[in-house]
């Protein structure tokens, strides 16, 4: 493994080293830039921002960790030129401890600013969460490329820089492999860049899960599902499109419930649901193959209600009609109008609602105007942004709270009639020490930064009013039918806010 450079050809000796070195630095420098290529072709511009921000970030601390592993490698080879072997085993172990015991410690640290750090990068407010995912993921990787500086330091010490080279290069292939898998294959994101994180930590002191909890993602979904409106939630029925597993159940027994609806359950979430509710909780396996009449019937007073059944199709070619001079939809986008109109499909008439990031955020239904809908759904995405708020998050109940009193203080604390949970001998009740009011500038000030909503409704807006109120609450996209004799005012205000609105020409408007 040592090799005598100190004879022969100097010039010979430069290039059989360094060429080597300086591929090996070029290749783990191209991890960022292999992660950033391949995101590009996948996912929008808010992943491509959140892993371009991320790589930045992670290059500069390669380049710290080289300019270190530099140093050790000058240690290790004057000892080893030097013919003393005693000297060149105390300096490789010093170098491992010493390399270990910093990254350890830098891993805790970066773990513990990766808020701030995405704060000092300016990173857009869509983009956050995937930045915090890729982040997340790399600094866990730490100790791992520390290891391989350690060991390229040794190798190069002793003479040897080709071995470093080989195995940084295994390195990136296996690494641009990964990326086509977590993004291509799973459509992991910016998480998928590095790994794959379905809840941050954020996501989990928000809906109040454990730390340490098992989450697959069926129980991501229904819990992303169940904390868009807690105290719509409560005491609902749970209804799954996948089998309910294990950890699905887990969650769903320490919640208010009143039953749960799912094509398949596995052994082990039965075994969790049948203790629920001292055993009456209600279980319900349902036909996947089930195909319902095409016409609806209801009677009511004699007369017979009659209309066919909603076999609308929601797919990508629904949103090919963009009507604004903002053309610009990218892929989180159409996923999110999917999902909206998903939504709307299944919710009744006169609906609105409000998506980010692969999840329905508000709700609005059933309102006397359109325009209602989307105040309502807007308010309810309001406050789903407002619970992401560090004063709320930094609440601290009471042990014995229950989860229904917890939620229903949140929401107060959140309006106008604060003082209800804030007034002596109220707080009490619900807090383990008086909070801060949040007050009306912090909340607007707040939600000022909420960007990349989608907002759907499932007949068209009659006026621009409905866009005025959905750009309030961060609305970048619209998507719904059109056909408005006011589309014209509807697609005029859409524009003056830089909106990308695309026409369905479907209205999923049904009774």
């Amino acid at each position: 493994m040592q090799n005598d450079l100190t004879t022969g050809s100097v010039f010979r000796n430069v290039v059989s080293f360094s060429l080597p070195y300086l591929l090996s630095y070029f290749l783990q420098t191209l991890y960022g830039m292999a992660d950033l290529f391949i995101i590009g072709q996948f996912e929008g511009v808010a992943s491509t921002t959140a892993v371009s921000i991320g790589s930045q970030v992670m290059h500069m601390l390669t380049v710290m960790l080289v300019g270190l592993a530099m140093g050790a490698t000058v240690s290790i080879a004057q000892a080893a030129g030097g013919g003393d072997k005693k000297r060149t085993a105390s300096a490789i172990g010093n170098t491992v401890t010493l390399f270990m015991l910093l990254s350890l410690a830098l891993t805790a640290l970066l773990l513990a600013l990766r808020g701030s750090i995405v704060s000092i990068m300016s990173t857009p407010e869509e983009a956050v969460q995937g930045t915090l995912a890729y982040l997340t993921v790399c600094f866990i990787g730490i100790p791992f490329i520390t290891a391989y500086n350690i060991i390229a330091s040794i190798f190069r010490g002793l003479g040897d820089s080709k071995s470093p080279m080989y195995f940084i290069a295994v390195a990136c292939v296996v690494n641009i492999a990964l990326d086509y898998y977590f993004m291509g294959t799973l459509h992991l994101g910016p998480a998928g860049a590095a790994l794959g994180l379905p809840l941050d930590e954020v996501d989990k002191r928000v809906y109040f899960v454990a730390p340490d909890a098992a989450l697959s993602p069926i129980a991501c979904a229904y819990i992303r599902a169940r904390g868009a409106d807690r105290l719509c939630s409560y005491g609902d029925w749970a209804a799954l499109s996948d089998e309910c597993d294990a950890a699905t159940a887990a969650y769903l027994k320490n919640e208010v419930s009143d039953g749960i609806i799912a094509p398949a359950y596995s052994d082990e979430a039965l075994a969790i649901l049948k203790t629920k509710k001292g055993g009456k909780y209600n279980i319900v396996q349902i036909d996947p193959a089930y195909t319902p009449a095409p016409l609806e019937q209801k009677d009511v007073f004699g007369i017979t209600f009659e209309q066919g059944h909603n076999d609308c199709k929601i797919g990508e070619s629904l949103l090919t009609n963009i009507v604004t001079e903002n053309k610009d939809l990218p892929e989180g986008a159409k996923r999110d109008m999917l999902l909206a109109l998903i939504t709307l499909k299944y919710t009744q008439s006169n609906s609105v609602c409000y998506v980010k990031d692969g999840q329905a955020i508000g709700v609005g239904a059933g309102q006397q105007s359109r325009i209602h809908c989307t105040r309502l759904a807007g308010q309810k995405a309001d406050n789903w942004y407002l619970r992401r708020h560090p004063k709320v998050l930094a609440l601290s109940f009471v042990d014995d709270i229950r989860r229904p009193d917890r939620d229903n203080a949140i929401d107060v604390y959140l309006s106008d009639e604060c003082d209800d949970v804030l007034a002596d001998g109220a707080w009490q009740r619900v807090f383990q020490e008086r909070p801060e009011a949040l007050t009306g500038e912090e909340k607007r000030a707040w939600l000022a930064q909420q960007r990349g909503v989608t907002v759907g409704s499932d007949a068209f807006f009659p006026f621009g009013d409905n866009v005025e109120r959905a750009r309030k609450s961060g609305a970048s996209y619209i998507v719904e039918p059109g056909g408005s004799i006011r589309d014209d005012n509807v697609i005029e205000t859409a524009n003056r806010y830089g909106i990308t609105m695309a026409f369905t020409g479907m209205r999923l408007f049904h009774h």
